[in-house]
């Protein structure tokens, strides 16, 4: 079945995305490691599993030269995903998923059905006005999800730049950003 998943992965490499039990934490750390100045934070993101099933997360992003880094935090909801590699009360910091940018949806549409004829599932898929995502369950081979996204040629782009302006903005104010986001399982 892991057959022939290179080609999968072969597509542009854009994040990692790590889980916390502290956003705060999490944010001052990891800006002390990669010299950022800001996070992009979205305060407030419920993601639909289907069949009453949800997830509340509080994300922030930045980047590292090329490579877009998330920070999730898991708020509540039913659907623990974010919670995985998580344990205990003390701080936590721990790798997630990577991400593949595609670049059209028609490439994210095909990665989709490739995975798919391979037998894999998909655990979310979800869209925006920003973008489209999901997250193949590649965990029993890879010991993580791979996400793939495409952002819409407008908004997708519109706030990708943001994301990089606030990485590099002096100030102590961490910009927000409003998703509502219509995943689905």
């Amino acid at each position: 079945m892991a057959e022939g998943i290179g080609e999968l992965l072969s597509n542009t490499f854009f994040q990692m995305a790590y889980v916390t039990n502290d956003m705060q934490e999490a944010v001052k750390r990891m800006k002390a490691l990669y010299g950022f100045k800001n996070f992009l934070r979205v305060p407030e993101v419920t993601l639909s599993f289907g069949q009453d099933r949800t997830a509340i997360i509080e994300v922030a992003l930045a980047y590292a030269a090329s490579t877009q880094i998330e920070i999730i935090q898991h708020l509540g909801g039913n659907v623990n995903l974010y919670q995985e590699g998580l344990g205990g009360t003390d701080f936590q910091l721990a790798f997630h998923h990577e991400a593949q940018r595609v670049s059209t949806k028609e490439v994210y549409e095909q990665i989709k059905a490739a995975w798919r004829i391979r037998g894999f599932s998909m655990v979310l898929e979800g869209e925006n006005n920003f973008v489209h995502y999901c997250y193949v369950d590649t965990r029993t081979i890879l010991g993580h999800c791979v996400e793939y996204v495409w952002f819409t040629p407008d908004d997708g782009e519109a706030l990708l730049a943001t994301i990089r302006t606030a990485t590099h903005s002096e100030g102590g104010v961490m910009p927000t950003f409003a998703v509502v986001s219509g995943a689905r399982e």
